[in-house]
């Protein structure tokens, strides 16, 4: 008599080890750090001119059309 062994798809455990979780943290914890280095290094956008605000749908509508 066989007796066939199925693996459940689930998996109970992580397939990763601790010390390539540990070293993937790192380089996710890195690769933030450069991302929050470059945002601050981006230079401040000084604008001086005219902002105008449109709520109406009229007016939204005639803005897009000069932008055409």
């Amino acid at each position: 008599m066989e007796v066939e062994v199925r693996r459940s798809s689930r998996r109970l455990r992580s397939q990763i080890s601790p010390a390539e979780r540990e070293v993937q943290a790192k380089r996710i914890k890195l690769e933030k750090q450069k991302v929050q280095e470059a945002w601050e290094r981006r230079p401040f956008i000084q604008y001086e001119g005219k902002v105008k605000y449109h709520t109406d749908m009229i007016d939204c509508a005639m803005i897009c059309d000069n932008l055409l």
